[in-house]
């Protein structure tokens, strides 16, 4: 089975390996609220597009992880227009401001790809989770400029998926 997302809406495509191609199987939603999407253009006006994109920040699916029985779906939600934070000159001071006002989540689906849980926020200070180890957790860095303590060194999150 293959899982594939086109980032920039809340779904994800299935397909099965069929000989030497693959066969699309079916498309699932993930009901993820407050979802900001991007608006559509006409395609012989795609600068409208890009201005569009400027006043808001679209959510994005970023990964689809296997732990354990389950698929966890990293997104983030975005930021719509009113929320944006305000632009200031320094880039990395923009892009930080950016990410704490558009925090990592994750969804949580079955195998049949029902959907279990929604919104479980990963730490504020985590960086892109996308990486499973042997042992089924989540291991995530930690973003300096965004924790209320200094660290000396790397540090890494290791998260683990419990069933209530």
């Amino acid at each position: 089975m293959i899982l594939l997302t086109m980032k920039f809406r809340p779904e994800i495509y299935v397909y099965q390996k069929n000989g030497v191609g693959y066969e699309y199987l079916k498309t699932i939603e993930v009901d993820i609220p407050d979802w900001v999407s991007y608006d559509p253009v006409e395609k012989d006006n795609s600068a409208q597009f890009y201005n569009g994109m400027l006043s808001k920040q679209v959510g994005v699916v970023s990964d689809i992880l296997k732990v354990d029985d389950f698929f966890v779906v990293i997104y983030s939600k975005g930021i719509p227009e009113e929320k944006m934070p305000i632009d200031v000159n320094d880039s990395n001071t923009r892009a930080l401001s950016r990410r704490k006002a558009n925090p990592f989540y994750a969804a949580i689906l079955d195998q049949d790809f029902k959907q279990l849980a929604t919104d479980i926020q990963f730490p504020a200070s985590s960086n892109f989770p996308n990486v499973v180890n042997k042992d089924g957790e989540l291991v995530v860095s930690k973003i300096a400029g965004m924790s209320e303590t200094e660290d000396d060194g790397i540090v890494l999150y290791k998260l683990r998926l419990e069933v209530e």
